[in-house]
């Protein structure tokens, strides 16, 4: 069996917020309000002057022609400068656009960067490529490992190749471990815990539920933590399933978490960080580009 391609690259874009580079905000703006050549004006001087975000946006806008008109060499180009500068973005982007271009062993490097750093398209080409032994090493494990991954941030070609090899991969080769633990989107409460063993094989997948508030003294109702009381617990090496609930939760010794314990910031760590992995650019995109 071999798995076919179906990647579509959807395009994020970058602003920055310091007023000494405003121009690449204005260009976002524009672009978020549909003013494409307004937008490709705003990047033209600071890509000029090789600002890396305006480099990004404006390889963006020569790739999908909006603005501009079309011309991925002069795209490429624009993400090259711009991920030599060290913009992610614009690295996750020349691995896809060189992949696209039929140039692989040059994509190879940069989609295996992306793909470990979380980046679903790469995760999914390169699943894709280990699964059939395409230019790297045939390791289905891996393949599923990376597919899983792809597939968890909600790219639909990735999903799709999933549920393929679900049905025809035997399950030692399925159960790889995600070192992660997954949240609620909403309520940012966890809900699901993977752990692994030495060899990156999960050994018990647990899914939580069922979160209640945990009372602490002297401390308002609405703001008392909140914890698992139902876990269901199951073990892949046995197959075998547990399933325990928790009747009254309590601190133990009365203590308190603090802020740091609950709390999740604007930006940086946290569930925050987790959940986002499946979200537009941390800054500002145009509304569904293709």
């Amino acid at each position: 069996m071999r798995v076919s391609l179906a990647l579509s690259c959807a395009a994020a874009l970058a602003a920055s917020a310091a007023p000494a580079r405003a121009g690449v905000k204005d260009g976002v703006d524009a672009w978020s309000r549909g003013d494409y050549s307004r937008a490709v004006a705003e990047w033209q001087k600071p890509a000029a002057a090789g600002d890396a975000d305006a480099e990004f946006n404006l390889a963006q806008a020569y790739k999908l022609g909006k603005g501009v008109s079309a011309d991925l060499k002069r795209a490429e180009a624009l993400y090259r400068q711009a991920a030599d500068q060290g913009h992610l973005q614009a690295a996750d982007m020349l691995g896809l656009v060189l992949f696209q271009s039929g140039r692989w062993a040059e994509a190879l490097a940069w989609l295996t960067a992306s793909a470990e750093r979380g980046e679903p398209r790469a995760q999914y080409v390169l699943g894709v490529a280990h699964f059939n032994g395409d230019l790297v090493a045939k390791d289905v494990v891996r393949a599923y490992a990376l597919m899983t991954r792809a597939a968890a941030s909600r790219l639909e070609p990735a999903k799709t190749t999933l549920a393929s090899m679900d049905a025809t991969l035997p399950l030692a080769d399925r159960w790889v471990a995600q070192k992660d633990v997954w949240y609620d989107r909403t309520t940012k409460l966890p809900t699901k815990v993977l752990l692994y063993d030495a060899n990156g094989r999960v050994v018990l997948l647990a899914n939580l539920s069922k979160h209640k508030p945990v009372e602490v003294v002297n401390v308002p109702q609405e703001q008392w933590p909140k914890v698992a009381t139902r876990y269901d617990l199951f073990f892949p090496d046995s197959d075998t399933s547990v399933m325990f609930e928790l009747d009254k939760p309590m601190l133990k010794n009365g203590a308190v978490p603090n802020d740091r314990s609950f709390a999740f910031p604007e930006e940086g760590g946290g569930a925050n960080q987790i959940i986002s992995v499946d979200e537009p650019a941390p800054h500002a995109q145009p509304a569904s580009p293709r």
